[in-house]
């Protein structure tokens, strides 16, 4: 379960500073900045995948809906 809260995957890029991002992959870095939530890294995830992985964990730790 842990590993679906770990932050963003960013793939090709994980690990990478954002100069280096910029300077590597220039093209993911320019995408990357004119849409930050809908980008997917190469090999990576975006924020919305994120969101998508997150959900069921938020949904165990609240519980079912108390009546």
């Amino acid at each position: 379960m842990y590993r679906n809260i770990d932050e963003i995957f960013a793939g090709d890029c994980e690990g990478l500073t954002p100069e280096e991002v910029s300077e590597n992959h220039p093209r993911a870095s320019q995408l990357r900045k004119m849409d930050k939530i809908g980008y997917r890294y190469p090999r990576g995830e975006s924020y919305f995948d994120i969101i998508s992985r997150l959900e069921p964990c938020i949904q165990e730790m609240v519980g079912p809906p108390s009546r």
